[in-house]
């Protein structure tokens, strides 16, 4: 328990410098700038591309590129650690601690034009272990509308990937169901030398990410239907909160399954 609880203070550490440094370095790469220019004759009509300019796997185009979806006010802190499941909304997995929440406007108002930080609000994180499948944290990451959200997604899925899976054999993946407005899934191996993967969909005005992780002989390897389920969870959650309605979406029942650990 004491590794599971250092390992998921490392990742979100880690995590939240790599999005801090490239706030501070004033990286404009994917900012939503292009979008200002008009369509891209490159980029599928309906699609939000993803961090190479592709379609995300295994999506149904959009209706819009905008506020998609939701209406209503930007979450609010305590609607944000509601969107986080609870141990009874993933059966077996254990909640190491209660959701913790960062404010990003002080890196908003210093924001030198990078998509990731403008408009940005708050970000809450949860972290879970599982005897038979290692480790698995969520993140929602608010921002004052869905243009701006929609125009960070493609910078935080590069950097989610870049930050929790080694570079060499990361595989995209394509998701069965449509996940949020727009979603990419991407596998490989972690920092630890096990199987990893990362999925990130931007929901309205929040871009909702989990990854699963742990060490190499307790992580679980995700299949596509898997890892859509849990994304699902996630993305249903963040727009519930964002209507205003209750939150019942939960993980459906042997939505996950399990391979005993020694």
């Amino acid at each position: 328990m004491g590794n599971a609880r250092l390992i998921g203070l490392a990742a979100t550490l880690t995590a939240t410098a790599v999005l801090l440094t490239g706030c501070s370095s004033g990286e404009s790469g994917n900012s939503g700038n292009d979008d200002k220019a008009g369509p891209d004759p490159g980029r599928k009509p309906g699609w939000t591309h993803t961090d190479e300019g592709k379609p995300p796997a295994g999506l149904a185009p959009r209706t819009r590129v905008d506020d998609a979806e939701v209406t209503g006010p930007p979450l609010t802190e305590e609607r944000m650690v509601s969107v986080i499941p609870s141990d009874t909304e993933l059966p077996g997995w254990r909640r190491t601690a209660a959701p913790a929440t960062t404010d990003l406007a002080p890196a908003a108002r210093t924001c030198k034009g990078a998509a990731w930080c403008t408009d940005v609000l708050r970000v809450t994180t949860g972290f879970f272990v599982h005897d038979d499948a290692g480790t698995l944290r969520f993140s929602v990451q608010a921002y004052k509308t869905g243009k701006a959200a929609n125009a960070a997604y493609p910078q935080i899925t590069a950097r989610t990937v870049e930050a929790e899976l080694l570079p060499r054999g990361v595989a995209d993946t394509a998701l069965p169901v449509r996940v949020g407005d727009a979603a990419t899934a991407r596998t490989g191996t972690t920092r630890l030398d096990g199987p990893g993967s990362v999925v990130v969909s931007v929901v309205g005005s929040t871009v909702v990410t989990f990854h699963t992780g742990g060490m190499k002989h307790h992580a679980k390897k995700y299949t596509a239907s898997e890892l859509a389920a849990l994304g699902t969870l996630i993305a249903d959650r963040s727009r519930q909160a964002q209507q205003g309605k209750p939150l019942t979406a939960s993980l459906p029942k042997n939505a996950l399954t399990y391979e005993k650990r020694n």
